[in-house]
């Protein structure tokens, strides 16, 4: 465990990068008009786990795209499954945010913006779990 905290330590600035990036992403589900966000938000998350030696890809679901990656270089290695949403609900300055919603800001040590806490955030914090780990 300590090697994948120190991997994450060593690599904070890069994560909270990604982290912030992902969080500009409008990836609001429940309007077709942000689908090429989706599908961006998707790819970028793909994309991260290729660059780190997973076979990575955006999968068509019938609804929105799904990202499958999969660490196969160890023979008989256990299955991990981690699901997260990389989608977020409509938001507008004008709903009561302080900022723009997709222009995260961060205030007393907290990062703020749409999905920086449903879902983005948590499940980022999986993938670079995952991503140090291996």
């Amino acid at each position: 465990m300590e090697k994948v905290l120190n991997a994450l330590g060593l690599g904070e600035k890069a994560l909270i990068d990604e982290l912030v990036e992902v969080l500009r992403m409008p990836s609001v589900s429940a309007d077709s008009a942000f689908a090429p966000d989706l599908r961006a938000c998707a790819s970028f998350i793909a994309e991260k786990f290729a660059e780190d030696g997973f076979e990575a890809s955006v999968e068509e679901t019938g609804g929105h795209p799904a990202v499958l990656a999969r660490w196969q270089k160890k023979t008989g290695a256990p299955t991990v499954l981690i699901y997260g949403h990389y989608d977020v609900q409509p938001a507008a300055k004008t709903d009561g945010w302080s900022g723009e919603p997709f222009e995260p800001w961060i205030e007393g040590g907290k990062l703020y913006a749409r999905g920086a806490s449903d879902d983005k955030g948590q499940f980022y914090c999986h993938v670079a779990g995952a991503r140090a780990h291996l």
